[in-house]
């Protein structure tokens, strides 16, 4: 699907197209942010400010670059968040696991 003019699409268009990056999107938070819970979280931002992107009357010539660009700003401000918090981890620190093919 072409997004050459996304902030014209209809909402249930604007949203497939949302839902044809989500998988990506949620792999490149868990990369950078190390949990599932905390990716999707930033997923779910990035889908707020994508819909008010529609809303606008601005254009976005590439969806996949939009959203990827806006999840990892997202995920580098979580980290600079989590940083000047000093989330304190009790024992190792080891991610989640990821399943990256279904049986």
């Amino acid at each position: 699907m072409s997004s050459g003019n996304a902030s014209r699409e209809p909402a249930g268009a604007a949203l497939a197209e949302f839902e044809a990056h989500r998988t990506r999107l949620l792999g490149l938070g868990y990369r950078m942010l190390g949990t599932v819970a905390e990716a999707e979280d930033q997923v779910q931002e990035t889908y707020v400010r994508w819909h008010r992107a529609q809303q606008s009357t601005s254009t976005i010539d590439d969806a996949g670059a939009w959203l990827s660009t806006t999840m990892a700003r997202l995920c580098i401000d979580a980290l600079r968040a989590r940083k000047v918090r000093r989330e304190a981890y009790v024992g190792p620190w080891l991610p989640e696991p990821w399943r990256t093919r279904t049986p």
